[in-house]
């Protein structure tokens, strides 16, 4: 079980993969189950979202799609990974992107960030 947070910029329109070191499991965003068992539940656009080998995909990323993502083995298992996921326009602009990177480093102890592109 992972304590750190990876924070993910994502570019509006874009796709994103959220990796999981496991098969068997549940996905919830904001602490609301959103996969189980091979089943993409109603409260996410089944269309936008797939689960393959236990990686979280997201296509088409829009500003609803922000939030704290987890993933657990089944059966009430121990969190394996939590992602912080925030769609935003603009973030290739280093000035932005550099100024953005300032304010969570000063409010996180343990931070990883990856950013997405078209």
């Amino acid at each position: 079980m992972s304590d750190e947070v990876e924070v993910l910029l994502v570019q509006l329109g874009s796709t994103v993969t959220l990796p999981c070191s496991a098969t068997d499991v549940v996905w919830r965003k904001d602490q609301i189950k959103i996969y189980d068992y091979g089943e993409i539940f109603a409260s996410v656009s089944s269309s936008r979202f797939s689960v393959k080998d236990g990686d979280l995909v997201i296509k088409n990323i829009s500003a609803d799609d922000n939030g704290y993502y987890e993933c657990n083995v089944v059966n009430g298992g121990p969190r394996i990974k939590e992602y912080q996921l925030k769609a935003v326009e603009g973030i290739f602009d280093g000035f932005l992107y550099r100024l953005y990177l300032c304010i969570i480093n000063v409010w996180l102890e343990k931070l990883t960030v990856r950013m997405f592109k078209l």
